[in-house]
Parts: C-alpha cells; sequence; structure tokens
C-alpha cells in the first residue's frame, strides 16, 4: 500500500485593529463614495477579481503628495462570483452597486483611479442611519471578532480622523 502524505502551510494573516485617526494618517485616501457599477472577470493568472466603480462624494488625505482627487475610483479586490464558481477571500468585504460608504484605502502605484481597502476587514463603513462599520471574516488574536465599529454622521467621522479639508476635484 503506498502512503501519500499532503502537508498544508497553514498561515496567518495579522490585521492591526487601530483606532480611525491611525488608519485615517496611514491611508492613502480615506473616501466617501457611491457603487455605480461592478465588474467581474478574471485576471492574466485566471483569478477572479471585482472591480467597484466608485462616483467620489468626497476625498481626504493626509498625505501631501496627493493634491486632488478624482471624480471616480476603481476599487480593486481579489475574489467574486464568475461563471459559476466563487472565489472566497477571508476579510473580504462586498460593495453592492447603489451604496453609499466611506473607505480607508491605498491607492495603487501607477493606477491613479484604483484604490485597494486600507486593512483587509476593518476601514469600510456603510453609510445609512449613521456609519457602521463591515468587519470582514477575521478573528483576533484571541480568537474573538472584532466589534464593528459605529458612527454618528460623517461630520463626526472626519472629526476622529483629524484629516484636513476635503481635496478639491
Amino acid at each position: 500500500m503506498l502512503l501519500h502524505l499532503t502537508f498544508f502551510a497553514l498561515a496567518a494573516v495579522v490585521v492591526r485593529f487601530g483606532d480611525l485617526q491611525t488608519m485615517a494618517w496611514d491611508s492613502d485616501l480615506v473616501v466617501h463614495a457611491v457603487a455605480t457599477d461592478r465588474v467581474v472577470e478574471r485576471d492574466s493568472g485566471g483569478r477572479i477579481v471585482t472591480w467597484t466603480e466608485l462616483t467620489v462624494v468626497e476625498t481626504r488625505s493626509a498625505a501631501p503628495v496627493v493634491e486632488h482627487g478624482p471624480e471616480t475610483l476603481w476599487l480593486a479586490q481579489l475574489g467574486g462570483q464568475l461563471d459559476g464558481e466563487t472565489l472566497s477571500i477571508p476579510g473580504s468585504v462586498t460593495v453592492d452597486v447603489g451604496e453609499e460608504i466611506v473607505l480607508f484605502a491605498m491607492t495603487m502605484p501607477g493606477w491613479p483611479t484604483v484604490i485597494i481597502p486600507h486593512t483587509l476587514g476593518a476601514g469600510l463603513f456603510r453609510v445609512d442611519a449613521g456609519l457602521s462599520e463591515e468587519v470582514g471574516d477575521i478573528v483576533t488574536a484571541s480568537g474573538t471578532r472584532p466589534a464593528p465599529r459605529r458612527v454618528e454622521d460623517i461630520d463626526t467621522l472626519w472629526r476622529q480622523t483629524g484629516l484636513p479639508q476635503p481635496l478639491a476635484r
């Protein structure tokens, strides 16, 4: 009898679940936007990638190199559903067309209108009667799930981030 052994490398992703001011100042941009379109496709490696078009309401940044914000941004996320196949990434969240959000984001070098979430599993707030953070499928080192943050309104969120006034468009 031939015995086949398969070894799986277990890896952990560590998410730094910091306060809003720290996350804002570590982000390239904090974007208040409405999702207006979604495109799901395969990249050159065959992986499913979801692109969500965001119409920008307001953009703020601590980075002095960012002088103005574009009117439209594309949120790029690995994962999604395409042709009956699902690629699920732990910690990722989905933004539906029509949703109003505030996202702490990083820019993609060489792609001025493409952003990715600053922190996998945190930093995306859905705007409804207030702002509710969408916490992805993540757990702390002690095995507990972080509680989503809730902010009364956008003005309160901006005050908590400590970011300067909106970028001109």
